[in-house]
């Protein structure tokens, strides 16, 4: 998505602060951001609980892991 000002014969230095189309079109990005990060925290979460999960049946198949002597 791009931002309302490419092309906006109503362009001004400094319009960020006043334009409602900017404004709305910021608003947007920051909720986006914010479900990304939602996201990616609960990715990571179960992304991490899988390798660790891997590593201890692992160790019972195995029974000892590569780094202990």
């Amino acid at each position: 998505m791009f931002s309302p000002c490419k092309g906006c014969k109503e362009r001004t230095e400094k319009c960020h602060a006043d334009c409602e189309k900017y404004l709305a079109f910021r608003e947007y990005c920051e909720q986006k951001r914010k479900e990304r990060d939602r996201d990616s925290n609960v990715r990571d979460y179960f992304g991490e609980r899988k390798i660790k999960t891997a590593r201890i049946f692992k160790r019972r198949i195995y029974g000892t892991h590569k780094n202990d002597s």
